[in-house]
């Protein structure tokens, strides 16, 4: 929390945390930005997750559950780490809008474009991306009875 206090004291209250090395937990990440918020209403927080334990959507949700409104992600979880030996990619975009979508939320994001991009991005580099949605499809909508 030192960090923090520091940006508070210099009058910065945007504040963007990231685990590039894609360590964090939901618990630790729920509790850290609950934690942070509790300094000061004022402050935006935005976040960054890789998905190397595949723990990163997890990560955003229980990030989202503390308060935070800006995440950072790409299509087909492109993205590494230079500084970790095993680093996986950045949370996928279209597996992230997915889960907003079936929370009733970014229903203004066009998913479809997404998966169609992920799936060129994994035609582009010829192997199988991280993400799932783009591989699965999105959950089926209920169809009325």
């Amino acid at each position: 929390m030192g960090i923090v206090h520091r940006f508070l004291d210099e009058g910065l209250t945007n504040i963007s945390l990231a685990d590039t090395a894609g360590h964090a937990t939901p618990d630790r990440v729920e509790h850290m930005f609950s934690d942070i918020f509790q300094l000061d209403r004022a402050i935006e927080c935005a976040c960054h997750f890789h998905n190397t334990y595949g723990l990163g959507l997890a990560n955003c949700y229980a990030a989202m559950k503390a308060g935070v409104t800006s995440f950072e992600s790409s299509v087909a979880g492109l993205g590494g780490c230079p500084f970790t030996k095993t680093a996986g990619g950045n949370v996928c975009t279209e597996d992230f809008v997915h889960m907003l979508q079936h929370m009733g939320l970014r229903t203004d994001v066009d998913l479809a474009s997404l998966v169609g991009l992920a799936r060129e991005v994994a035609g582009h580099f010829g192997r199988t991306m991280d993400g799932v949605v783009y591989r699965t499809g999105p959950i089926p909508e209920p169809q009325p009875a």
